[in-house]
């Protein structure tokens, strides 16, 4: 650890540029009583004998940062040593560092090489290459190959245009939102008037007037309404002056221009219809308190082994409710309008489909001229969701299964008790004879 200036370090955190004491000095000093080292006193980089720095500034700034750098990914180390152990080339392996930036930006590489985005004025130093990286080498950090070649008179340029990379992510946005909306086109394209893209895909004749269609859309279209025949005779009917071309000319346009405005045509009942059909079965129970379960079945419910359920109320604020279901089943009249009760649904639904699209895949002529599809087929099991944890396949018991239950219970502790006792008796005989010595 060290012992730095109070003067320096009160000059450095107050006066900053002011007074002949630079920004980047109060910065370095403020990382290195971070880092806990002072880095005036350990150039742990710079000191070396093999320290080079080819095209690097040789002044104190870019050498400090070169050195706080270094401190920094010994600190970060889970196994660091003494600062004299340190094998610095090993340790500042694929650690790059921008020497453009002031020491508060810590524009060094991460924890796993990875670099920050590259600026216009970005200046690189590699650690193991104890050199400043070639414009070249700016581009290779943005993607491009080893294969790439520069022209003699970009060379220069080279640093400045991959500092220009982190317009990109806004760049492939505006591609991207394009893509989504209209496509990317695969042949050559142009704009018209209107600003619509048009694809080129029909021939040209040797005045470069078009003898066919040539807008995506209107191509989409007559692969719609022709399909069997090749779009370039539809493309020749399309532009012929006669009462054909022009009954074709109008149909097509008009199904261009609702495709662009994207209108769409519901088909009639007749032709396309769905029918579902469904049963609710509802099923009303008990749901009793504790006190209604020892009242009617003569036992607790611990002793019944019975499963609790939890009402919660639609309205906000009640508090939930505790207590088990019961089969109205058996009940008294009175006991059943007495005690609480609960409705249990279960739907079974059939979904049917009449399809008349196509006549042709009827099976017979004489078959009825509704084919019923059937989409689905299910059944749904559900309970309210008042009743939570409550299993779907638990019957509730009635009140005769309850008291039977209570009576099996009941006979087996008695069974049970029965069959202790008669053990504690013979063991009790089987020691006599040891007690009878022992009084002798």
């Amino acid at each position: 650890m060290y012992r730095i200036g109070a003067a320096l370090a009160l000059d450095a955190r107050t006066r900053g540029d002011s007074g002949g004491f630079p920004a980047w000095k109060a910065q370095a000093v403020r990382w290195s009583e971070a880092i806990g080292v002072d880095v005036a006193k350990h150039r742990v980089w710079t000191s070396r004998r093999d320290f080079v720095g080819r095209g690097v500034p040789q002044n104190e700034r870019v050498q400090t940062m070169l050195d706080l750098v270094c401190l920094q990914k010994w600190s970060e180390h889970p196994n660091r040593g003494y600062l004299r152990d340190v094998v610095w080339p090993d340790l500042m392996c694929n650690v790059f560092l921008d020497w453009s930036q002031n020491p508060a930006r810590r524009a060094y590489s991460g924890k796993n090489g990875e670099m920050r985005c590259l600026t216009t004025s970005s200046q690189l130093y590699s650690f193991e290459a104890d050199r400043a990286l070639f414009p070249i080498e700016y581009m290779r950090l943005q993607g491009w190959g080893f294969d790439i070649a520069i022209p003699e008179q970009c060379a220069g340029k080279m640093r400045e245009l991959s500092g220009q990379g982190m317009s990109l992510p806004c760049l492939g946005v505006v591609i991207w939102a394009v893509y989504l909306l209209k496509g990317l086109p695969s042949c050559a394209v142009h704009a018209d008037d209107d600003g619509d893209w048009e694809v080129e895909w029909a021939s040209f004749n040797s005045k470069s007037q078009p003898t066919g269609l040539w807008c995506g859309v209107h191509l989409k279209v007559v692969i719609q309404l022709y399909p069997d025949q090749p779009p370039e005779v539809v493309a020749v009917l399309y532009h012929e002056d006669s009462e054909a071309g022009r009954t074709c000319k109008r149909v097509i346009d008009e199904a261009a221009q609702n495709l662009k405005d994207g209108v769409e045509f519901s088909l009639p009942a007749t032709v396309s219809s769905m029918a579902s059909q469904g049963v609710r079965l509802v099923f009303e129970m008990a749901f009793c308190s504790e006190g209604d379960v020892v009242r009617l079945a003569g036992h607790s419910s611990k002793f019944l082994k019975l499963q609790e359920v939890l009402l919660q109320p639609e309205q906000r604020g009640h508090p939930v409710l505790a207590g088990f279901l019961l089969s109205l089943r058996g009940l008294p009249l009175d006991e059943v309008l007495s005690l609480r009760r609960v409705q249990v649904y279960r739907d079974t639904a059939l979904v049917l489909r009449e399809d008349n699209l196509h006549p042709e895949g009827m099976v017979h002529e004489s078959q009825p001229s509704v084919l019923l599809t059937f989409l689905s087929r299910k059944q749904t099991e559900s309970y309210p969701k008042e009743f939570v944890g409550h299993s779907t396949r638990t019957v509730p018991p009635t009140l005769q299964q309850l008291i039977q239950r209570g009576a099996d219970f009941k006979q087996q502790a008695f069974l049970h008790d029965s069959l202790a006792v008669s053990q504690l008796r013979l063991s009790i005989l089987e020691s006599a004879p040891c007690l009878v010595l022992l009084r002798s």
